[in-house]
């Protein structure tokens, strides 16, 4: 009795060295491996309980092929480490492709690696360097420029004196008037008309004379050219009319200002503050007295220039 307990001692002690070194080679084994095998007199060995995956408990210390294993593991991992360093640097002896010397090629390995690790170390700031979402705000700035409209007429004439003039008769102004835009700081346009309520007593306006019937027409050139007015588009009306370039349509233009306008428009007048140049405008007239009248009194007829912002 004594020698099979002795027998049972033993085939356990045996059992748990088998274990241990089991476990020794095998880290990661399953338990129910062991717990399936049994010795050669069908004792099936006693284990210690162990957990999945294997751990060792707080005061439990390395086994020799633990640390030999580990430091196995840590040698082959610096071993690929500086192989591949020594790749990307040119340390590591290669034979040279034909047409290539060996110092040339070594120098495009040393420049190669130094690429890659450079991306590397890029590409790792980027993932270790916080992203922020950017954030704006909107401020206003409100305001309004301010001007003030003038036009002036430029001495010394403002009036155009024709002086007697039969009737049935076509009469042009001796001399332009000249209109200046006198604004501070406006681009203007003129518009134009005849005041007919106070200054014709007893005449009508048209386009073409008749009975105490007269027409007058004007025209913005720098010289006097007559055939520059055209019966339609130069007529003063007793409605207001603007100043349009050519382009436009051409009433009361004829093209003399072109260059001399905001944008190349004749009719869009700079202010003299801005060009004492670019700033007047000479308004000549035609006259086309009535073909009959009841009286032969004086008339001062009122030309009506009013500027205004042209935008």
């Amino acid at each position: 009795m004594n020698n099979e307990m002795k027998g049972s001692n033993k085939i356990e002690k045996e059992g748990v060295m088998l274990n241990e070194k089991a476990v020794e080679r095998t880290q990661d084994a399953v338990m129910p491996v062991f717990a399936a095998r049994k010795d050669e007199q069908g004792w099936e060995p006693r284990f210690p309980v162990m957990e999945w995956p294997y751990s060792r408990r707080e005061n439990d210390q390395d086994s020799p092929a633990e640390k030999r294993e580990e430091e196995y593991e840590n040698e082959k991992k610096e071993g690929v480490m500086k192989k591949m360093i020594g790749m990307l640097m040119g340390s590591t002896e290669r034979e040279t492709k034909p047409g290539f010397t060996k110092g040339g090629s070594a120098m495009f390995r040393k420049l190669f690696g130094m690429a890659v690790l450079a991306a590397m170390f890029v590409s790792f700031a980027s993932l270790v360097t916080p992203a922020y979402a950017a954030t704006s705000q909107t401020a206003y700035i409100v305001l309004r420029c301010t001007v003030t409209l003038s036009v002036s007429l430029v001495t010394p004439n403002t009036s155009f004196m024709l002086g007697d003039v039969s009737a049935g008769t076509t009469v042009y102004s001796t001399d332009g008037i000249v209109l200046r835009n006198d604004s501070l700081g406006a681009i203007c346009n003129w518009s134009l008309y005849i005041d007919t309520n106070t200054s014709l007593n007893g005449w009508t306006l048209s386009n073409c004379p008749g009975l105490n019937q007269v027409a007058i027409s004007g025209v913005f050139q720098k010289l006097n050219v007559p055939a520059n007015f055209d019966v339609v588009r130069d007529s003063f009306d007793a409605t207001p009319r603007y100043y349009l370039d050519v382009a436009d349509g051409g009433a009361f233009a004829c093209g003399d200002y072109t260059n001399e306008g905001f944008n190349n428009v004749e009719s869009k007048i700079l202010p003299n503050m801005y060009s004492t140049t670019r700033s007047d405008r000479k308004l000549w007239i035609k006259v086309q007295t009535p073909q009959a009248v009841t009286d032969q009194y004086q008339r001062t007829i009122l030309l009506v220039i009013t500027g205004t912002m042209a935008g």
